[in-house]
């Protein structure tokens, strides 16, 4: 037990109102509503956990959120930044804080299970980069058309 959380796209096919999208995925004969795609998943990550329920306290209460795109640009540079800087990335408040999050700021392994996710810091900026490009591409090759699939990032914490 502990806190689990993903940062995922999600896919909006919408209900299928009038002209379905040719190209709208089915499963078993039915439409799809929606689909998630995993972009990074992370486990007792009290850091990005306090990043997002500053965004969005609702995080904490194990709702999904939605990212906008600044949210996700602003989380890989805070990422990348922290790789050099131990100080850049503030530990997650204590109004945030669960029982499982591993070691608080004032106990002990805490700096050593800081500085194992500042060694993971990199390749995770990456990938939210990707996840941060891919829904942009997608959106644009799409047009924002209402009858089209909508790509947006997302949150989800639990515990």
């Amino acid at each position: 037990m502990g806190l689990d959380a993903k940062i995922m796209i999600e896919v909006l096919y919408g209900c299928g109102r009038g002209d379905v999208w040719e190209q709208h995925p089915r499963e078993g004969g039915f439409l799809t509503y929606k689909t998630q795609l995993v972009i990074a998943e992370e486990f007792k990550h009290s850091y990005i956990h306090g990043f997002m329920c500053e965004h969005n306290s609702e995080a904490h209460e194990c709702r999904s959120i939605e990212l906008d795109k600044e949210e996700l640009l602003r989380l890989e540079v805070l990422l990348k930044s922290w790789v050099k800087d131990p100080e850049a990335f503030k530990p997650c408040p204590k109004r945030f804080w669960g029982a499982f999050f591993g070691p608080r700021p004032d106990e002990e392994g805490f700096e050593e299970h800081r500085d194992c996710l500042r060694k993971e810091a990199t390749a995770l900026a990456k990938q939210i980069r990707k996840g941060r490009k891919y829904i942009e591409k997608m959106n644009k090759k799409h047009n924002h058309a209402l009858e089209k699939p909508w790509y947006y990032a997302v949150y989800k914490a639990s515990w």
